[in-house]
């Protein structure tokens, strides 16, 4: 197999590679091993012992040649190499020896010759200068100040070194931030700066969107646009929010408003495998320094992979946002997730929202291009959960399919949309039969009447409804029907319900328990929504019995969050006893739900057999009202398992809910012994 050596440079690779053939140990013997690289110094592939002292002479004689021509200014070189080098040069400020240094990593990374023998050179960082020194024929000096890592070559993050304590290969010991990069500077003919390092530089098409698009965000799209024309130096803007609501096309807006190009940084590489955090926020740094920060702006997205990983330095993340040049706009679904401190250092934060009703109107009116009726349009704009992108995505399929018919677009249109929101776990828009109230599902036999408590449930709600600021804590044995009590209270409030689980809210990181509850109360708030916290003895624990701190402030926050929500918070517990005692100040009703009294079930038990079409008897009932442990969860229970093993008759139903009755006693009077 013969290297294939770029026109111009095998003199120069010739005597790199012979001084490394002189001043390593062991690379000699490579040489006479290798049959393609001695066909590369011109050596005969079938050299035996006596033979060595003569190939030896022979490549001295080769590299004092060679030598001679470097002395001359005739070694020879790569044209389209030395002008990409040149732009490189230009733009990053580097001198002749990073200049130099560059040029030996490129072609280190992509000759096959020379990269074979690098292959075998055991280097590490400390030798590195000595060992490069030696072989390009540059001062020591001015090759340890070109690797010091406040050079240009080195601060820009166009090549990092691995600092291994052991001796790496020399090719595992210099890693480029861009890996077509050394291939780009041989091959591409007069490239722009971002197609030459096209791998971690994207330019992002222009948007389609106005200004008018974004009147529905807090802050004016005006004011983004003088601040980003005035600021001295380069702007940090946080955009957060749900995916979808327009984030991207946000910053290709305000790009094209600016009359500036927008380059997004890679998150992946061409195989479309994603790039570790390091490698990313290497790629920022790299783009801050090739780009022209007075036409430019940078697009970071997915930043929730960057914050909080240990693998970067606090001091890196904060200094690049301090001084960074180019205005760049950070993107993350998932605000949360990031550190206060890194939030405080943003010059700007903007929340993205699924747009309000009439804005959702007009979008679907312009996307379909008028091809989906104004009844569907109005009905699917009630839907808070259709974000941009899902209105933008349905409308391309309806458009591309270029159906006739207007009944059946309207329907194609309402499917591609219930498809996606199905998908994502949200509710799909239902038809006008439908009144269901979002979040909002009840038994068909639901009714106050059926729950045990001392406070009148109707009076409660209607008491709400005049002054809709409550915090109640329902508290009380399993299946008494706390949760169905806080929906049917959202219900007649006609208000969503948004209810979290443990499951939902405790997280494995400190400080993530705390920012999830605060992300409830701000959801409740924002959607005006009744909230509910289901088991909330996990979030609400006696501090006083606490063996982490973490438990101390989480209940600290919940306690903040409760005192501050100015709406109706509903608190559901199987645990009173074990909650905090200050929290159960800051609840202005305590109720107590018990087992269903005997004249409730009975009443229960005869509309349950009325719906499933069963005759009650006098049998039934009265074993229905000697259960002394009976709970509208137990009925729930057994009509579940009518789904796949249907009830035969009121007396079987009776004999079901014993059952289940006798089966709780059981695992509540179980002893742990030996």
């Amino acid at each position: 197999m013969r290297f294939y050596t770029p026109a111009g440079l095998k003199n120069k690779i010739k005597l790199w590679s012979l001084r490394m053939i002189f001043e390593c140990d062991g690379v000699y013997e490579l040489v006479l091993r290798r049959e393609d690289v001695c066909e590369f110094f011109g050596l005969s592939a079938d050299l035996d012992k006596e033979d060595l002292p003569e190939a030896a002479k022979m490549l001295k004689d080769e590299l004092r040649r060679l030598e001679k021509l470097e002395s001359a200014g005739k070694i020879g070189s790569n044209a389209n190499l030395n002008a990409n080098l040149e732009l490189v040069k230009n733009t990053l400020g580097l001198n002749s020896t990073e200049r130099d240094l560059l040029e030996f990593f490129a072609i280190t990374k992509s000759v096959g010759a020379i990269k074979e023998l690098m292959n075998h050179i055991r280097v590490d960082t400390f030798e590195l200068s000595y060992f490069i020194s030696k072989v390009l024929g540059i001062r020591l000096n001015l090759v340890k100040s070109a690797l010091k890592t406040s050079s240009a070559l080195l601060s820009c993050k166009i090549i990092r070194l691995d600092k291994c304590r052991y001796k790496p290969d020399f090719n595992d010991l210099i890693e480029f931030c861009d890996e077509n990069l050394p291939f780009n500077l041989l091959e591409l003919k007069k490239p722009s700066i971002d197609e030459l390092f096209a791998g971690i530089l994207r330019k992002c098409s222009a948007s389609k969107l106005e200004i008018s698009d974004f009147e529905h965000l807090d802050i004016k799209v005006n004011d983004v646009l003088k601040y980003l024309q005035n600021c001295q130096k380069g702007a940090n803007i946080l955009l957060h929010g749900l995916p979808g609501t327009g984030k991207t096309e946000f910053c290709k807006m305000i790009a094209k408003e600016l009359g500036k190009e927008l380059y997004e940084v890679a998150f992946c590489d061409e195989d479309g495998d994603n790039l570790n955090a390091l490698a990313r926020f290497s790629s920022l740094i790299c783009a801050n320094a090739l780009l022209d920060e007075k036409n430019s702006i940078i697009l970071f997205d997915e930043i929730e992979d960057i914050f909080g990983k240990k693998s970067l330095s606090k001091a890196l993340i904060n200094r690049t946002l301090e001084e960074n040049a180019v205005p760049t706009f950070w993107l993350t679904n998932d605000v949360f997730g990031m550190d206060d401190a890194y939030i405080r250092r943003f010059d700007m934060v903007i929340e993205f929202k699924i747009p309000p009703k009439a804005r959702r109107k007009e979008l679907i009116a312009s996307y379909t291009k008028g091809s989906v009726g104004e009844k569907t349009i109005n009905k699917l704009a009630k839907n808070k959960d259709i974000a941009p992108a899902l209105i933008s995505s349905a409308s391309k399929v309806l458009n591309a399919l270029k159906v006739e018919d207007e009944k059946e677009r309207n329907k194609l249109f309402a499917t591609l949309i219930n498809g996606n929101l199905n998908a994502q776990g949200k509710l799909r828009i239902e038809s006008k039969k439908s009144k269901k109230t979002k979040g909002v599902e009840l038994p068909q036999s639901y009714d106050t009447s059926y729950i045990n408590t001392s406070v009148d449930p109707q009076a409660m709600v209607a008491g709400i409804k005049e002054r809709p600021n409550a915090r109640i804590c329902i508290y009380g044995v399993p299946g008494t029907g706390k949760s169905a009590y806080a929906k049917y209270i959202a219900r007649e409030l006609g208000r969503e319900i948004i209810i979290k689980k443990a499951s939902e809210l405790l997280g494995m990181y400190v400080g993530e328990n705390e920012k999830n509850i605060a992300r409830a109360f701000r959801e409740a708030k924002e959607k005006k929504a009744v909230l509910c916290f289901d088991e909330v003895d996990s979030f609400l624990g006696e501090r006083s019995t606490a063996v982490r701190s973490w438990e101390v402030s989480m209940v600290n926050e919940m306690l903040v969050q409760m005192e501050s929500f100015n709406g109706v918070f509903i608190a559901t517990t199987n645990l009173c006893e074990s909650l905090d005692k200050a929290s159960l100040r800051r609840f202005d009703m305590k109720i107590e739900f018990g087992y269903l009294k005997a004249e409730q079930a009975c009443e229960l038990f005869k509309k349950e057999c009325e719906l499933l079409g069963l005759e009650v008897n006098a049998g039934a009932l009265e074993r229905i009202s000697s259960l002394r442990a009976l709970t509208p969860g137990d009925f729930a229970a057994v009509k579940r398992a009518n789904a796949f093993c249907p009830i035969s008759s009121a007396d079987n139903f009776a004999n079901r809910l014993k059952d289940e009755v006798r089966l709780k006693n059981a695992e509540n009077s179980k002893k742990i012994g030996f």
